[in-house]
């Protein structure tokens, strides 16, 4: 569900601004409330989330990343 929130969001760029940003604190805020911790840079979710947002990924590789990047907290 994650990495759902986060596709449709940067993809389909809703807002005027910070649409990236908006992606990766939704599926960050989803991890968190259901018990998970993401083991990433701020660098490593910054590229990802610019390769998302320029359809470089798909939602199977990110959905691939955040399986690797969560921790049960």
């Amino acid at each position: 569900m994650a990495s759902i929130y986060a596709c449709h969001l940067a993809e389909n760029q809703p807002f005027i601004d910070g649409n990236k940003r908006i992606a990766f604190a939704a599926s960050h805020l989803f991890l968190n409330l259901n018990g998970f911790t993401l083991s990433a840079s701020n660098q490593e979710v910054y590229r990802l989330f610019i390769d998302l947002a320029n359809k470089r990924i798909t939602k199977n590789e990110l959905t691939s990343w955040y399986q690797k990047k969560s921790l049960k907290s």
